[in-house]
């Protein structure tokens, strides 16, 4: 795709799609207490689709996750409740990504499983079996969703579950979702509230009792491609009508760092508006992102477009995304001149000391994050190449119709002429 911009301008209304990570438990919660699930909307990310569709299918022997990693930890969690053996599988992306902790947790709860390619990763056939739940021991430095599988499991089990955690957690604002989500079913847990606190998670047994009003809010980490498309602009204003300014999503912090990136954020009733207010104010960025990880990509490109020097911390788990995000964003940093050097869990970032050479192409490394991260770089490049661009179907399948509903003379061309 090439993307052309002639005025780094944006203004519209954009109605981002639910929150996947906040739909997908409502679904895995709701398909473990035997509620009606909830329809998967037009707008809505294609792992919520992907999602749906498996439980719609639960009598069947084959689960098939596509490409999901939050839909194959809850799945598993979900076959260990069904009367017949279960088969999950994916694609080829997500038989790379871990399920061994979390596998290795219900084996202590007497769940009996199988291992059917490369071990620690899907394809794993769950067996069927009387749980009662108990006392598990987890290692939680890979995904947080090890944690929330448990938690939502715990719900269904006659004596809960206490979850005692064996290593630092990561990206733990969705931990604090998912008993935010459990709350309001009328179901209880108990979270560590600082470091001083036992790392112990407990989940007691309960029905589940659906609110009366089910509101689910539009995804924050969506947000952050527009913030950095502000934050490249020459005028910016966007409204997200459906973006709550107090969320239980953690990436809502991400309005706070945009802020010392010259984008400012008003709130107006249930949205959120987000203008362009003026250049950086700072020429050294430093951010934690160890519970907010899905941030990092935009952050970091819009760093590099405005030549600020950045530290990232807490990216260790990174490398278990769609992409190795780390490693592919520095990749495709380099044809700017940037050079991001990452050890592990820390990524030092330095911009370009000039100009880049023209053209600008970029491959997104079947990556949703990093092709939505990039496309902005149009704002202050004018034109940039970006090959697979379908990719965003992931998360965020109408980015592309909003991008030309907002970028003022902008345009995309689908093939090379």
């Amino acid at each position: 795709m090439i993307i052309t911009v002639k005025q780094p301008i944006l203004y519209g209304t954009i109605t981002v799609p639910r929150s996947k990570s906040l739909v997908q438990r409502h679904l895995a919660l709701r398909a473990l207490h035997g509620l009606p699930l909830l329809e998967a909307e037009s707008p809505d990310a294609a792992d919520v689709k992907t999602m749906a569709a498996m439980l719609n299918r639960l009598e069947s022997s084959l689960w098939n996750c596509g490409d999901s990693g939050t839909c194959a930890r809850f799945a598993i969690v979900l076959a260990t409740q069904v009367s017949h053996p279960v088969e999950i599988t994916g694609s080829d992306n997500l038989k790379r990504r871990p399920i061994g902790p979390l596998l290795d947790a219900l084996r202590q709860l007497g769940v009996r499983w199988e291992y059917k390619g490369q071990e620690g990763c899907l394809p794993v056939c769950i067996f069927p079996g009387k749980i009662q739940g108990g006392k598990v021991r987890l290692d939680p430095s890979q995904s947080s969703q090890f944690i929330s599988a448990l938690m939502l499991l715990g719900t269904r089990l006659p004596d809960g579950l206490e979850i005692q955690l064996t290593a630092k957690p990561v990206s733990w604002s969705y931990v604090n979702m998912t008993a935010a989500v459990l709350e309001s079913y009328q179901l209880s847990s108990e979270l560590p509230q600082n470091e001083e606190d036992e790392p112990i998670i407990r989940v007691w047994p309960g029905e589940a009792v659906p609110p009366e009003e089910l509101n689910i809010e539009g995804d924050w980490s969506a947000l952050a491609f527009w913030y950095e498309a502000a934050s490249l602009a020459q005028e910016a204003e966007l409204l997200f009508p459906n973006v709550p300014g107090i969320s239980v999503q953690g990436d809502a912090v991400l309005s706070e760092y945009f802020d010392v990136l010259g984008v400012a954020t008003d709130y107006h009733g249930d949205g959120v508006r987000v203008r362009k207010a003026g250049p950086p104010e700072t020429q050294f960025l430093e951010a934690f992102l160890g519970d907010t990880p899905d941030i990092f990509p935009a952050l970091a490109v819009t760093c590099v477009a405005l030549g600020i020097e950045a530290e990232f911390h807490g990216l260790s788990h990174l490398a278990f995304k769609e992409s190795h995000r780390p490693q592919a964003l520095a990749q495709e940093l380099a044809h700017l001149g940037a050079h991001l050097h990452w050890n592990g869990n820390t990524a030092h970032l330095k911009p370009p000391a000039a100009p880049p050479p023209m053209p600008l192409r970029f491959n997104p490394h079947n990556d949703h994050r990093l092709a939505m991260a990039l496309a902005p770089l149009a704002l202050k490049w004018h034109t940039i190449y970006l090959e697979h661009p379908k990719v965003v179907q992931k998360s965020y399948p109408q980015f592309w119709e909003h991008w030309d509903q907002c970028v003022v003379g902008g345009k995309r061309y689908e093939e090379e002429s």
